[in-house]
């Protein structure tokens, strides 16, 4: 659940699940998880530039 991993902020729970879709070269050539992969990244950019 969420609350396993509540110790982590937003931006390192983010981090750890969009760096695996991210880089899954197999999942880009879904369509469907490249529009995940899109959104993802814009996520992850917006975290990255956000200061908790």
């Amino acid at each position: 659940t969420f609350q396993s991993v509540q110790a982590s902020s937003p931006a390192e729970i983010l981090e750890s699940s969009c760096q695996i879709i991210v880089e899954s070269k197999k999942l880009r050539e879904v369509q469907w998880f490249k529009h995940l992969i899109n959104c993802c990244e814009t996520f992850y950019f917006c975290f990255t530039q956000t200061s908790y």
